[in-house]
């Protein structure tokens, strides 16, 4: 999913990135470990913070987070842990060593406001992996392994006010719309959310192309590199990339425009 941020090119002193729903916080890592390998083209800092509603998770987080710091500090050299603080080692561990955590419901009212006053209102990258399986799914498609041994926290959203009103494969969307408005709200110039199937992705794309201000909306699928399907045979208009089953929507304005395009697939 991080393939193409070697091809964009940034203003600041520091790329900003947001992980909301964020688990163990393993995007944000994959996202450190990209991060480091694109410097050529990016300032040297990556400045990113986890938030979930979990403490457990956030603990989970930060243990992993700590992981990476102990190993990268046990590989380095002497030339860049003490002597060149702008080679790429060095500005990966400061960039782990300055992760934040915040626990916090960003379905809550009050989040954007609470987020944009503690920890600013400008952020280049947004991504999550919500809780996308419905009840109906969890309780009827999932493993057992999984129904018994994952937290249903993360994997189920919380039912919506009214669930006589949402159709029940759609009660695993409750957080899009959420994520989305927080997306526009912190000026993300690129936003990738995970999804669990083709249907769900087309009403995430089209819950982001109501929203009028993204340059361009994709669907990202599991073989990023390979043929795309035939737009029709998702819904007329819809930009897919890569082949295989459909893992996520990537959102993308200003800057953000450039990222993308160093991403060669055969569509």
């Amino acid at each position: 999913m991080f393939k193409f941020l070697d091809t964009g090119p940034s203003a600041h002193d520091t790329l900003r990135s947001l992980e909301l729903c964020s688990g163990t916080s393993a995007m944000t890592l994959l996202l450190q470990d990209e991060f480091s390998r694109a410097q050529n083209h990016f300032p040297p800092l990556l400045d990113s913070c986890c938030v979930d509603v979990s403490t457990k998770a956030l603990r989970l987080g930060r243990f992993n987070r700590d992981l990476q710091i102990r190993k990268l500090s046990a590989d380095a050299s002497s030339t860049w842990a003490s002597t060149d603080p702008r080679t790429v080692g060095r500005n990966r561990l400061l960039s782990l060593e300055r992760m934040q955590f915040l626990q916090a419901n960003i379905l809550s009212p009050g989040f954007v406001d609470m987020l944009c006053q503690g920890l600013g209102s400008s952020w280049d990258i947004l991504m999550a992996n919500p809780p996308y399986i419905s009840p109906r799914a969890f309780d009827t498609l999932t493993a057992r392994s999984v129904r018994n041994h994952e937290p249903r926290i993360a994997l189920v959203p919380p039912p919506p006010g009214d669930t006589r009103t949402v159709p029940a494969a759609q009660q695993g969307d409750t957080f899009y719309p959420s994520l989305l408005t927080i997306a526009v709200a912190i000026k993300a110039k690129v936003v990738a959310l995970e999804v669990g199937s083709t249907a769900q992705a087309v009403a995430v794309y089209s819950i982001a192309q109501a929203q009028k201000v993204w340059d361009g909306i994709e669907i990202w699928h599991d073989n990023i590199l390979g043929k795309g399907e035939e737009a029709g045979s998702c819904r007329p208009g819809v930009q897919i990339r890569g082949s295989g089953n459909a893992r996520a929507v990537i959102c993308y304005r200003g800057a953000g425009i450039f990222w993308p395009k160093g991403l060669k697939t055969n569509n």
